[in-house]
C-alpha cells in the first residue's frame, strides 16, 4: 500500500466523511441511528460505533440512541462507548417487544428529560 500513498481507512469513517457527517453533527442535540444486531463487534468499525465514536469526540458528549433489532448481553461496553440508549424492536427470544410498540414514546420522554 505504501506505493499507492493509499490509506486503509475503515468504511464507516469513509461513509461519514461523505456525507459531512462532522458538519451535521455541529447542530445536533440528539442523534440516532440503527442496526440489526447489536454486539461488541460494533466497537469495531460498525457504522453505529463510528457513529457513536463521533458524537462522544471533542467533548461533544451528543447522546445517541440506537434502535436494534436485536442486542447482546456485553450491553455494557456499548453504553461505555458513548451509547445513551438501546431500543430492541425484539425480546432476548427473538419476538417482537412490548418496546416495538411503545418505542417512539421512550425515544420522546429520553429527549425530554435530556433536553433533546
Amino acid at each position: 500500500m505504501a506505493f499507492l500513498k493509499a490509506e486503509l481507512l475503515p468504511g464507516s469513517r469513509m461513509v461519514l466523511d461523505a456525507l459531512h457527517f462532522e458538519t451535521h453533527l455541529a447542530a445536533a442535540n440528539l442523534v440516532m441511528t440503527a442496526e440489526g444486531h447489536l454486539d461488541t463487534q460494533t466497537l469495531r468499525g460498525k457504522s453505529v460505533g463510528a457513529v457513536a465514536a463521533a458524537a462522544a469526540a471533542k467533548t461533544r458528549s451528543i447522546p445517541v440512541i440506537v434502535v436494534v433489532g436485536g442486542v447482546s448481553n456485553e450491553e455494557h461496553a456499548l453504553y461505555e462507548m458513548g451509547i445513551a440508549a438501546i431500543v430492541p424492536l425484539q425480546n432476548e427470544k427473538g419476538k417482537e417487544s412490548d418496546v416495538n410498540h411503545n418505542w417512539l414514546y421512550r425515544l420522546r420522554d429520553y429527549g425530554q428529560a435530556h433536553g433533546a
